[in-house]
């Protein structure tokens, strides 16, 4: 029996105690329970004179949905534009070109969602982390480079990588099973001082992180 000198507040130190685990909000991935899980406090919480810890980590296992790409290889068909209609560096010209990056996710219990995170990637120059696409090698047209936007804030680009915190990725949605569309558009932008005519092809790739 041990005791706290302020008041007399006996311990019964063969009291058993049971956990269980609750949910209180959307389950979106797996994970372990460990350390310390209570505490008795006395002083008006100055002084722990108990700390409850776990003998092993309970595995959390919850079977949150997983997403299928349904539009792996997309095509975004650029309008030509005049050298003239840019009026220098980071400027744009010509409307922007939407397309979607289209997802189907299933397989995950009611109740339970998955984060969804994207990183764009510069396919010429894998190494780039700015917001300008570099073009491709068989390009003509010098000067100009593409933008790929959310909405209307530029993407910059990232390894080719699903880790968590991969460098440029970024939150796209919670969702829990169903059809998922991530919309995007293209345009073109001034890289240069000095635009050249000529053609324009660039080339991005995107991974998908489930957190």
């Amino acid at each position: 029996m041990g005791y706290y000198a302020a008041g007399t507040i006996g311990i019964a130190t063969a009291e058993r105690m049971v956990f269980e685990v609750v949910k209180t909000g959307p389950i979106t991935a797996g994970g372990a329970i460990t350390g310390e899980v209570a505490g008795w406090f006395a002083e008006n919480g100055v002084s722990q004179v108990v700390s409850v810890r776990l003998d092993g980590p309970i595995i959390i296992q919850p079977n949150v949905p997983t997403c299928a790409v349904t539009t792996a290889d997309i095509s975004v068909p650029m309008s030509a534009v005049s050298a003239s209609g840019f009026s220098g560096v980071g400027t744009s010209s010509g409307a922007p070109q939407n397309f979607n990056i289209g997802l189907n996710c299933g397989g995950g219990s009611p109740g339970t969602t998955t984060r969804m995170y994207i990183t764009l990637t510069d396919q010429t120059n894998p190494a780039n982390r700015t917001d300008k696409l570099s073009l491709t090698p068989s390009s003509t047209a010098t000067g100009v480079a593409i933008q790929i936007l959310n909405g209307a804030t530029p993407v910059s680009y990232g390894p080719d990588s699903s880790a968590a915190g991969n460098p440029n990725q970024w939150f796209v949605t919670q969702t829990g099973n169903g059809l998922v569309n991530i919309p995007l558009s293209a345009r073109y932008v001034q890289s240069a001082s000095t635009i050249g005519s000529g053609t324009v092809t660039a080339l991005a790739t995107f991974t998908m992180s489930y957190q």
